[in-house]
């Protein structure tokens, strides 16, 4: 089983781990082909590992 993220407007996944050998337990994994995915906290980028609000970008997104 590996951990993965997404919700019904990135139809459905956003990111995911890609395999048992690479992946950190707990994550939610790396953004899918071609995502984009940033964390912020009150508008600043955070550095990995931090913590703040997700923002994807994706072709995959709904619109609105």
């Amino acid at each position: 089983m590996l951990e993965g993220y997404g919700l019904s407007e990135t139809s459905p996944v956003a990111t995911f781990n890609r395999s048992v050998e690479q992946r950190k337990i707990g994550s939610i994994g790396l953004p899918i082909w071609e995502t984009e995915a940033v964390v912020h906290e009150n508008r600043n980028v955070t550095p990995p590992g931090s913590e703040g609000e997700l923002i994807l970008r994706s072709y995959n997104l709904m619109k609105g």
